[in-house]
Formats: structure tokens, C-alpha cells, sequence
């Protein structure tokens, strides 16, 4: 869309422990990017989005409360894959 700040991936964990994602990466053409050092807890959610991305620009739902924003300094916008 027109507002490429406001791109986001949400990531959810469906298992019984916590999960790090320490170590990482998701890609696309432009390359990987690292995820940040962050552990999410069992049936919680958090959103990747870019450093740029502003949680209440009036074009999303807001982003609530209780879900961790993991910022990375770059998020593709060729489609994104997961790699480890």
C-alpha cells in the first residue's frame, strides 16, 4: 500500500514454552534481517515491524497493549521467508 512504514509481520507461538527468536532471520530480494533477541511466550503474538513504523498512524487498528512491537532496522517488501 501507500504507507511501506506500516508493514509488519506478525509472529505467533503456538507452543507450550516460551521461544527465542535469537539467531533469526527472515529475508526477501533485498536480503536478510535480523530479528531482534526476544522471547515470546506460549499462545502470545508479537509483531516485526520496521524502525519506521508508527503503532497509530490512523490507517491499522491500533496494535494492543499487551503485544510486543520487535523492531528491525529493515523489513522486506519483495515477500518475506523465514530462515534460520
Amino acid at each position: 500500500g501507500p504507507e511501506p512504514a506500516e508493514v509488519w509481520m506478525e509472529i505467533y507461538n503456538d507452543g507450550t514454552s516460551a521461544g527465542s527468536l535469537s539467531g533469526m532471520h527472515v529475508a526477501d530480494a533485498g536480503g536478510p534481517t535480523a530479528l531482534p533477541d526476544a522471547s515470546i511466550a506460549p499462545g502470545a503474538f508479537a509483531l516485526v515491524v520496521p524502525d519506521t513504523f508508527v503503532a497509530d498512524d490512523g490507517y491499522d487498528v491500533p496494535v494492543p497493549e499487551d503485544c510486543p512491537l520487535l523492531r528491525v532496522p529493515k523489513l522486506g517488501t519483495s515477500g518475506l521467508m523465514p530462515l534460520q
